[in-house]
């Protein structure tokens, strides 16, 4: 059977409130006992609007338990402001990346336009189905946003506690995937616009509890520009932000909000243009040297570390251009006559670039190579996390085939050799290394995958497999009552 890529477009037409119990086949490792929280867009309509681009799903959080006293699943949507609008609305009353507004909000007249060109921000959405952080012992759901929503541990519902980049440091957009530094706080990157032009801004979240606050701003290549702030890279000394050849004028994305149109129509790629990478340095939070790359689609930073001469290696799952953002969009996702053309748009590899920081000028922009460390097609990678900031050998992600299943690889970067675990019918989503406490080599763990089946939509499944040799340790199972859907 032919590869099913509809599978991340389920909708979650109803939360399962109460704990659906999981059986468990096979011996789970001690270790790994405890609670898997997963944000992810499963919410893909609102009445009879369906969204456009998978981007625009509604956030589901997801919690699996695993105890040796029983094993549960339980989902609930995140209640943010976009979310209630909708409801009220009883369609989709919000403008998404790839959706406009269905029920867009009245503007009553001139004095409203007027409003809104004032708090045009208020007309943006606030979905955030992307990652879940802990931070300071709190959990919260983000996505590319500035609003990141607390939720409680057990029943997942949302609490009156947010964090709000917009508000208090005047972000618009901030990534998603946030990382902790060598210090123990927490740091991101967002964009905000000012006088001057817009400025990526590095935010810093105090490990004592403080408040976050902006510690650093850069500008970009094009001064009135939003750009891609999805993943960026944090070594040991440096921070490095991602500036990609993609224009999206500031002016365009006002008019976008006002007018209730989709951002999708005023993303625009520039093929001619390079990779820019800023290296900021951690002791003063300013630029400190500036590289480009080919151009190329860089989607997730996987790994920084300084060599003992000083230059510093960043790897990163890189795709040729921006096919992947429009094969996402549902239209072809659920187009099997698509499936083909599409296979190889979501072809990523990790790719590394070495930046010579023991050599190149502080006052020029330096050129620099970069190279795939296995043939093997690779997304969202992942590493033991006790190898974060220093060389490492392995890295893991999964893939898409042209089968009727998805599999789980397992990468050598020194040799470019790979290993891959795959079941008939099984479709890896998430996958998270868990470290052995008694760990005797890197990968000496556990994965975790979460996984859906193509073969019935209310099956789920966390598989625990050898981090070593990709072999199953278990399975815990659940049959819900209601669809599972993606993480």
């Amino acid at each position: 059977m032919q590869h099913d890529f509809s599978i991340i477009c389920r909708h979650c037409d109803v939360e399962t409130v109460e704990p659906v119990h999981a059986t468990v086949m096979g011996t789970i490792p001690t270790y790994a006992y405890g609670d898997y929280y997963f944000n992810s867009p499963g919410i893909g309509r609102v009445g009879a609007a369906e969204y456009c681009h998978i981007f625009d799903f509604g956030a589901v959080l997801q919690k699996v338990h695993v105890a040796s006293s029983g094993c549960s699943y339980r989902s609930r949507y995140l209640q943010t402001s976009t979310f209630t609008k909708n409801q009220k609305a009883g369609s989709i009353a919000v403008s998404e990346f790839g959706t406009a507004a269905i029920v867009p909000p009245k503007n009553d007249g001139i004095f409203g336009k007027l409003l809104q060109m004032a708090d045009y921000s208020s007309l943006m959405t606030d979905n955030a189905a992307n990652s879940v952080i802990n931070q300071n012992g709190k959990l919260y759901a983000v996505g590319d946003g500035p609003t990141w929503f607390e939720f409680d541990p057990d029943d997942l519902t949302v609490k009156d506690v947010e964090i709000c980049l917009s508000r208090d440091l005047g972000l618009m957009s901030a990534s998603s995937h946030c990382t902790k530094l060598s210090n123990g706080n927490v740091v991101t990157v967002g964009q905000s616009i000012t006088a001057s032009g817009t400025k990526f801004n590095i935010v810093e979240f105090p490990s004592s509890g403080e408040k976050p606050q902006v510690v650093g701003k850069v500008s970009p290549r094009w001064r009135y520009s939003s750009n891609i702030i999805h993943s960026f890279g944090v070594s040991r000394d440096y921070l490095v932000i991602i500036d990609m050849p993609v224009v999206v004028r500031y002016v365009d994305v006002i008019k976008c909000s006002i007018k209730s149109t989709a951002f999708i129509d005023i993303f625009n790629w520039l093929p001619e243009e390079s990779v820019q990478l800023l290296i900021i340095d951690q002791k003063t939070w300013k630029q400190h040297r500036k590289f480009s790359l080919k151009n190329q689609y860089v989607a997730h930073i996987t790994h920084c570390h300084e060599k003992d001469n000083g230059d510093l290696v960043l790897d990163f799952e890189s795709y040729k251009g921006p096919d992947l953002v429009y094969s996402l969009l549902t239209k072809n996702l659920k187009n099997p006559a698509k499936y083909e053309a599409m296979s190889d748009h979501f072809r990523g590899t990790v790719t590394r670039a070495i930046l010579p920081l023991s050599s190149a000028s502080p006052s020029s922009e330096v050129r620099v190579e970069s190279f795939p460390l296995s043939d093997v097609s690779i997304s969202n990678p992942i590493l033991n996390s006790n190898f974060v900031l220093r060389p490492y050998k392995f890295l893991y992600g999964s893939s898409h085939t042209k089968h009727d299943y998805c599999r789980v690889s397992k990468v050598n970067v020194d040799t470019g050799e790979a290993i891959h675990f795959m079941q008939p019918g099984l479709y890896m989503s998430d996958i998270l290394y868990i470290t052995n406490p008694r760990e005797k080599a890197e990968d000496d763990g556990t994965l975790a995958v979460f996984c859906l089946s193509s073969k019935s939509t209310s099956y789920g499944c966390l598989l625990f497999l050898h981090a070593s040799d990709l072999t199953e340790i278990a399975q815990q199972k659940l049959i819900n009552p209601f669809i599972v859907p993606t993480t």
